[in-house]
């Protein structure tokens, strides 16, 4: 990273003003201010600045006592109204510790996303380097302070938006946060207190290339107590905020990773699903403002009735909460989010975990069924913004098995000021909502992710355009690929994106439908949907919150699903049985004949966009599959049924077989009395009574063979038939 430093602004490199000082102090001093307008911008707060004024004797050739030596390097561009800083770094040594920190980057906001930040720091790093081996020394480790939007006022939405951006562009050039050192920054010169909203980040952990991840707890040691000093703390073995964090150290220290976001919008999405038992019985009257274009989406043989009504909650109605356009929601995310990766336990780091959402709630109920699916969208507040990280965040919320990062029980929801819930009250928070059986709705099932990109040519579809048309050095381009790698992250719903490379990113963003200026995408759980405009949304924003024309083939998909799940369960509970009586599994039958074929929603779209969404849903989500698994257990259950009424037309049988012997029996009594009396002279009485034990014995004998016969005989003979008729039907030329 070592960037030769020249003063020829056109080169496109930064330039020295220690090495400018002593050359040309009338442009040093132009360039100064130049910076410095650009720092006042960057560093409105107090605590965090140092006075410029002062930064003129530490460049010097003789800097003050104890100060640590100083730099600040400039990019410039030159053109007809003369030189423009485009940006800046300013850097020290702490020639003690061997430590370098970076304490102020800055670029223009005109001309930021151009990759000025990276050529800043990695001349920084380079003059550091110098600087340490012209004192024959490796440079230990170089450190930088940032804002921790967590420990920002959350009421100020502008500093907080600020110190989110700059932690962005500080993750995706590498630094690391040290989380363990609770830092706090010393009073700086003209503040009036010390900085506890900072972090300390690790640029470079001496090795000379990316940073690794750990540092040796001493180097950080060293750096704080010779920082300190410098910055004129009188007794630093008393100072209890630094003796506080040397306590924490170890002999290493670990650096954690942070989100590196590459996207931001503000016209995201993320429209969480659940499925409920709806109490709602017989058709209700539709939503104004679903109402034309549900009935537009279907075709001719299900408009009248349609299949299902879909009402927008925060509009009115029969559920309606009084709120027209949605309600307030906090969601508060883990400082940390562990996860398994390819079995590796990784750790990302989030600074700013509070979103402030609005919420909008909309309702698809299926009446024959008694099912309601259910739909919350979920929609950045005014100033607030969706990265890739929140939306799968948001995604893991439903989904997420894939890496375990237990989202689902760690994020909390802060709705209209009320207590926080998790995911699975949420629901019921919002519309104060139970089940028809009494159950809380729990976790979301699906979720539909849209996503409006208005950047052009230098947006994420563009970078998807130029994958599509097999441009593959366009796609590699850096700011390209990134995009892509973070599309892949929602689409999938994995954290670990960065790691994908080009072809897999081709495989995972195989489009399921694909249009001019627009991308869709079904995976798993998921429907992503990417336009540079949607007509749809622009016309629902604020009473459904994402494009009904969406929501509603999704909704069915899940319909569909949720009557799958069902009967799957019920083959399942039945199949569990030890001895399943005939009139359980006639129970079972006949739901899930119900579901698979009365209940079950056909493709009963018009055109193409959402019949598609419908028929490559049901196979990539596996429904087709899971539908012939449960057919077949079906099946089964029919073929137990069948085997049940032979058992009792057997057993009826058997029965009129035994009766029928003993009424034989009893017709032949008298000649039997009178051959034993005639036979061996016995009294009639005594004749009759060894009749009977003759008989008893006899009709026990024949009752005992008859059972088996039925029981063993019968059952052997039917099987050898159907194994013989089996064997007919397969044979060759038959």
């Amino acid at each position: 990273m070592d960037v030769k430093v020249e003063f020829d602004a056109e080169q496109g490199v930064p330039i020295s003003l220690r090495r400018l000082l002593a050359v040309d102090q009338t442009r040093f001093e132009r360039l100064l201010a130049g910076f410095v307008a650009i720092y006042d911008r960057a560093f409105p707060v107090s605590s965090e600045r140092e006075d410029p004024h002062a930064w003129r004797a530490r460049l010097g050739e003789a800097p003050p006592p104890s100060e640590p030596w100083m730099d600040i390097g400039l990019l410039l561009s030159a053109g007809d109204g003369g030189e423009r800083v485009l940006g800046g770094v300013a850097f020290e040594h702490y020639a003690r510790s061997r430590c370098g920190l970076v304490t102020y980057l800055v670029v223009d906001e005109r001309e930021r996303g151009r990759g000025h930040a990276r050529r800043l720091l990695g001349h920084a790093l380079g003059a550091l380097r110098r600087r340490s081996a012209e004192r024959d020394e490796a440079l230990a480790a170089v450190f930088a302070e940032t804002e921790w939007p967590d420990r920002l006022d959350s009421a100020d939405v502008h500093l907080v938006r600020a110190a989110r951006r700059r932690l962005a562009v500080l993750a995706r050039l590498g630094a690391r946060v040290l989380w363990d050192v609770d830092y706090v920054q010393p009073q700086l010169a003209g503040a009036s207190v010390r900085a506890r909203h900072l972090r300390l980040i690790l640029i470079d952990d001496g090795d000379g290339g990316p940073v690794a991840g750990r540092v040796r707890g001493e180097s950080v040691r060293a750096f704080l107590l010779e920082f300190y000093e410098a910055l004129g703390v009188a007794d630093v073995a008393a100072d209890p905020d630094l003796q506080r964090m040397v306590a924490s150290l170890g002999p290493i220290l670990e650096a954690l990773r942070m989100e590196a976001p590459v996207l931001a919008s503000d016209s995201a999405t993320v429209c969480l699903h659940w499925v409920c038992e709806d109490g709602v019985a017989g058709a209700a009257e539709p939503c104004p403002v679903f109402c034309s274009m549900e009935r537009d989406l279907l075709s001719y043989n299900f408009q009248e009735p349609p299949p299902f009504v879909t009402h927008c909650v925060t509009r009115g109605g029969n559920c309606a909460t009084g709120n027209e356009s949605g309600f307030e929601i906090e969601v508060r995310f883990p400082s940390l989010t562990r996860y398994r990766s390819e079995g590796r336990d990784e750790v990302r780091l989030c600074g700013a975990t509070r979103r402030r959402l609005r919420g909008l709630l909309s309702c698809t109920r299926f009446h024959d069924a008694r099912i309601a699916v259910w739909h919350l969208a979920l929609r950045p507040a005014a100033g607030e913004w969706f990265d890739e990280y929140d939306l799968i965040k948001l995604i893991h919320l439903y989904d997420g098995v894939t890496e375990e990062t237990r989202l689902h029980e760690e994020a909390r929801f802060t709705i209209a000021g009320r207590e926080p819930v998790d995911v699975g009250g949420m629901l019921s928070a919002v519309a104060r909502l139970r089940c028809a059986d009494g159950a809380a709705p729990g976790r979301p099932v699906a979720g539909t992710v849209e996503l409006i990109d208005r950047s052009g040519e230098g947006g994420l579809l563009a970078a998807l355009e130029s994958m599509r048309k097999g441009q593959r050095e366009a796609a590699r381009a850096p700011g390209a690929m990134a995009r892509i790698d973070a599309l892949c992250g929602v689409v999938t719903g994995i954290f670990d994106f960065d790691e994908i490379d080009l072809a897999e990113a081709e495989d995972t963003l195989t489009a399921t439908l694909r249009a001019p200026g627009s991308f869709m995408r079904l995976h798993r759980r998921t429907l992503v949907y990417v336009a540079d405009q949607d007509r749809a949304l622009d016309a629902t924003r604020e009473t459904v919150g994402i494009s009904p024309y969406l929501i509603i083939p999704h909704a069915v998909l899940i319909f569909n699903e949720a009557l799958l799940r069902e009967a799957n369960r019920e083959a399942d509970r039945v199949a569990g049985l030890d001895a399943p009586s005939l009139d359980a599994l006639t129970a079972a039958r006949a739901l899930i004949d119900e579901n698979l074929n009365a209940l079950w929603l056909p493709n009963v779209f018009n055109y193409d966009t959402e019949r598609t969404i419908y028929a490559r849903g049901l196979a990539g989500r596996g429904a087709i599959d899971r539908q012939r698994s449960v057919r077949r257990k079906l099946q089964e259950i029919e073929s137990w049924i069948a085997k049940g009424w032979q058992i009792r037309r057997d057993n009826s049988e058997m029965a009129i077989a035994i009766l029928l012997m003993w009424i034989s029996l009893v017709q032949i009594k008298d000649p039997v009395y009178a051959a034993i009396e005639e036979a061996f002279g016995i009294a009639k009485e005594d004749a009759q009574w060894q009749a009977w034990l003759a008989f008893g014995a006899t009709g026990v004998l024949l009752s005992l063979a008859i059972v088996a016969v039925w029981r063993h005989g019968i059952p052997r003979m039917r099987e050898a038939k159907r194994r013989s008729r089996a064997s007919r039907e397969v044979r060759p030329g038959r």
